[in-house]
């Protein structure tokens, strides 16, 4: 395989993702949807809580969702502004 068909290879979204949040390559690509994805890690999330939680689960599952919900927002607020800047530095207004 030539390093060309390498770099399209590992040309994924996820990928692409996973370097800028954490500054390595995702080591799996996920074939499953956004929404399988988001569905699968709060029912995760969620069974535990009532694990440990059986009598406070409604409560905790509500801290739960609302931190999520505000890490959300931030990060997608933060999404928008490296977006509209690289978008700016792609079309030559270089900072």
């Amino acid at each position: 395989m030539s390093y060309i068909s390498n770099i399209f290879e590992r040309a994924h979204l996820q990928q692409l993702s996973e370097f800028l949040l954490t500054g390595v390559d995702a080591l799996e690509v996920s074939e499953k949807s956004y929404e399988e994805r988001l569905k699968d890690a709060r029912t995760e999330a969620l069974e535990k809580i009532q694990e440990y939680f059986p009598d406070d689960s409604e409560e905790m599952e509500n801290r739960l969702l609302h931190i999520v919900w505000v890490y959300e927002k931030v990060y997608m607020e933060i999404g928008i502004q490296v977006g509209m800047t690289l978008s700016a530095q792609l079309f030559g207004h270089r900072n």
